[in-house]
């Protein structure tokens, strides 16, 4: 006896783990502005970084430490 499978609607940019498999990893990227930077330009500890918001205002995302910069 067959069972029937219910397809759901294909939604852009949705994966279900089935598509990608067990254990897959997905990543999701952004766009984002360098705000503010410690110490100096060339060789910066921290930098800060910042996104617009739905009014275009530029809001704190997070932060990039200085050997994650390398």
């Amino acid at each position: 006896m067959r069972q029937s499978v219910r397809r759901l609607p294909h939604v852009h940019g949705l994966r279900s783990e089935g598509e990608l498999g067990p254990g897959a990893r997905t990543r999701i990227t952004t766009e984002a502005i360098i705000g503010d930077v410690t110490d100096s330009i060339r060789d910066p500890n921290t930098v800060l970084l910042r996104r617009r918001n739905r009014r275009g205002r530029l809001r704190y995302t997070g932060r990039l430490l200085g050997h994650e910069l390398a």
